[in-house]
């Protein structure tokens, strides 16, 4: 009984805390790895811990900002203490559960004003990371890769 609880302690110390995601009721979290959503009708907040800009390589922690996922209407995504916030039209989504594309969650084609291009949300063993992908009229690219530390789901 004892080798048991010791196993049982050394393993809650090991897991990391990122692989547990807070919903919206405080007793129910779910493994990143098991996270499949239904994201029509729900407001899911996604923080971020961490970015990777996939152009320069730049790999900044902490890096607080997260995204707010409206059903399938609108993606914000909110930064510097939500001083910055780009509020992004959704003209279209492709939610995939299995498949060629088996750990997206889901792909949102977005549009605001002269910027445009797509945001995907993934999981993989590590947890959940947001790709945001962003062309604007003048030609500057925005290639992130967001790591999410948590999620919140609400009805919308």
């Amino acid at each position: 009984m004892k080798n048991y609880l010791i196993a049982i302690v050394l393993l809650a110390c090991f897991v990391p805390t990122a692989a547990l995601a807070q919903v919206s009721s405080p007793n129910d979290s779910v493994e990143f790895t098991q996270l499949k959503l239904d994201v029509a009708g729900k407001k899911i907040r996604w923080d971020a811990s961490s970015l990777r800009d996939l152009i320069s390589g730049e790999f900044i922690s902490p890096h607080n900002c997260y995204f707010n996922t409206e059903g399938l209407q609108r993606i914000q995504w909110v930064q510097s203490d939500g001083k910055m916030i780009y509020s992004f039209l959704v003209k279209s989504s492709t939610q995939n559960s299995d498949g060629y594309y088996h750990d997206r969650i889901i792909s949102y084609d977005v549009e605001l004003d002269d910027l445009a291009g797509r945001i995907e949300i993934f999981k993989r063993d590590s947890g959940i990371i947001v790709v945001v992908n962003i062309k604007s009229g003048d030609g500057v690219t925005i290639q992130n890769e967001y790591s999410i530390a948590n999620y919140e789901i609400q009805q919308l």
